[in-house]
């Protein structure tokens, strides 16, 4: 019961900061989205350790993300977490990390006008250059360019 208090009470928090009405209502949608995600999927909290991480990850990528606090959350060692992500996934736990954080990006982008520094905050990102360079890496283009093709121009 404690566990699941826990686990909730860092979503309230994350509500309880939020004050515009359309950061709360975005915030929902992303609720919802990933609750969504996981019965589509099947993804459980009683699952195998890397979904257990996983699933973890979903909802704390906006976050600073330390191994060690998500091997700890989800009651494993650090190299137990990352074997099991190795083994399950065929991806390291930064490549996870970084690809839930570029997908958000991407959303962002694509559907809101926000300022691109501000994505990258919003996103989990240092800052907008870590943004860019993880973009330009992993897309071959920059947010900026990603924008403008979203928007069809």
């Amino acid at each position: 019961l404690s566990r699941a208090f826990a686990d909730h009470l860092q979503e309230l928090r994350e509500l309880e900061a939020l004050v515009e009405v359309e950061d709360i209502c975005y915030w929902t949608f992303t609720q919802v989205r990933r609750h969504l995600e996981r019965l589509a999927t099947g993804r459980f909290r009683g699952g195998t350790i890397a979904e257990r991480v996983l699933d973890w990850l979903e909802g704390n990528f906006r976050e600073r993300v330390v191994l060690a606090d998500v091997a700890k959350a989800v009651g494993a060692s650090v190299s137990t977490v990352v074997q099991a992500l190795r083994r399950e996934t065929k991806k390291t736990f930064q490549q996870h990390l970084r690809g839930l954080r570029l997908r958000e990006a991407r959303t962002l982008l694509a559907d809101t006008d926000t300022p691109i520094a501000l994505v990258a905050t919003q996103c989990g990102f240092c800052d907008q250059s870590h943004l860019t360079r993880s973009f330009r890496r992993e897309l071959g283009v920059t947010p900026r360019q990603y924008r403008l093709l979203a928007a069809g121009g």
